[in-house]
């Protein structure tokens, strides 16, 4: 080892490719330095290393917001919409922060600054910059999962999200708001999609907070022996609820079913939706 030139001496085997080789590792942590300074991250040797080696851990230096926009694809590709858009905005964001940011960039640091660039240049709340933080680290397990990342990286360890939720107590909406919102419905100065709206919300209210997405998809079918059994959309599990009078009274105005205890019943076809309510196609 030649110390004064910092290179491999003429007398270490295969020296040229060798120091060829430290050339490339020099150039590298010229480039990682120069990134730093241009984005204003302060430097740190575990930076460095990244850099250096990220291309080792098989794909550590892979885009995120590429990423992200691969898991989206991949959610509409299974027909998880609302899963895809999540992440597709999630991209996007990111675009706006750090356009060229790669996996092996996403620490403890990145993340914090990206939380004040949230708060000051887009006005987020610690609702939607939760969103945002449980999207990245959805995305981060499933590189770690996928051997993208090594595990080593994980950013999350060192930062939690328990600061965006602490102290936000859960407001309940009182009785008398509901038993309202009853008396509205007998009155005829609702227009026809006021009158669907507010079905649809009673009807999620009485079968003990049904998704609207999921209420989408009921059908005649999906009453037995006055139950409602369907499986959730977002998590696959299957739910049974009992069909009350007054869930009853609006299922009976959009489903035609064989209701015992619905007056004027009659038998539908086993595929007729109950979400049909003109005007609210979307």
């Amino acid at each position: 080892w030649d110390a004064a030139s910092g290179r491999f001496a003429k007398s270490f085997p295969d020296h040229k490719r060798e120091n060829d080789m430290l050339r490339t590792y020099e150039q590298r942590a010229a480039d990682a330095v120069r990134a730093m300074e241009r984005d204003g991250v302060a430097f740190t040797f575990e930076r460095i290393e990244r850099a250096l080696f990220g291309d080792a851990a098989a794909g550590g230096s892979m885009s995120v917001v590429l990423w992200l926009r691969t898991l989206s694809a991949e959610f509409e590709a299974r027909g998880k919409y609302c899963n895809s858009r999540i992440y597709h905005y999630a991209a996007n964001t990111l675009e706006a922060f750090r356009p060229r940011a790669a996996l092996a960039d996403v620490d403890r640091a990145f993340l914090v600054k990206f939380e004040r660039w949230l708060e000051s240049d887009r006005d987020v709340n610690d609702g939607g910059a939760s969103l945002y933080f449980r999207t990245i680290r959805a995305a981060c397990n499933g590189a770690i999962s996928d051997g993208i990342m090594p595990r080593s990286w994980y950013p999350f360890e060192a930062f939690s999200l328990a600061h965006l939720t602490k102290g936000k107590a859960k407001k309940a909406a009182p009785i008398d708001f509901f038993r309202a919102l009853e008396q509205l419905q007998n009155m005829q100065q609702l227009e026809g999609w006021q009158a669907g709206a507010l079905d649809l919300f009673l009807f999620s209210f009485y079968t003990r907070g049904m998704n609207l997405a999921d209420i989408a998809e009921l059908t005649a079918a999906s009453l037995h022996n006055g139950r409602i059994v369907y499986t959730r959309k977002k998590t696959g599990r299957e739910y049974s609820v009992r069909l009350n009078e007054k869930a009853a009274a609006i299922w009976g105005r959009y489903c035609i079913s064989n209701l015992p205890f619905l007056p004027k019943a009659e038998k539908a076809e086993k595929n007729f939706h109950f979400f049909h309510v003109e005007g609210m196609e979307d």
